[in-house]
């Protein structure tokens, strides 16, 4: 069947997007199942281990998108995290 999260995390995705940021995308869906854009191995550790020079720079970028990410709106329909739905999640 399909995934009950999958809706979730397409509306989230187009939300995101609609805020001006950058989620994967979506290049393909069928059956329940997407293909989505590879977004490459590297993580802020590893990048960071290889290129340590940047550190000022990916971190102000970081900071930015959070910046970004607070001040949008919440999409319609999300669940606020309270500490119970947090611990069911565990």
């Amino acid at each position: 069947g399909t995934d009950p999260g999958l809706p979730s995390f397409l509306r989230i995705g187009a939300h995101l997007a609609a805020q001006g940021l950058c989620p994967p995308a979506v290049l393909a869906q069928s059956g329940g199942l997407l293909l989505l854009e590879d977004l490459g191995g590297d993580t802020f550790a590893t990048w960071l281990d290889l290129h340590p020079d940047q550190a000022l720079h990916l971190y102000a970028v970081a900071v930015d998108v959070l910046i970004r990410l607070h001040a949008c709106p919440p999409p319609d329909g999300l669940l606020p995290l309270v500490p119970t739905r947090a611990a069911g999640m565990i």
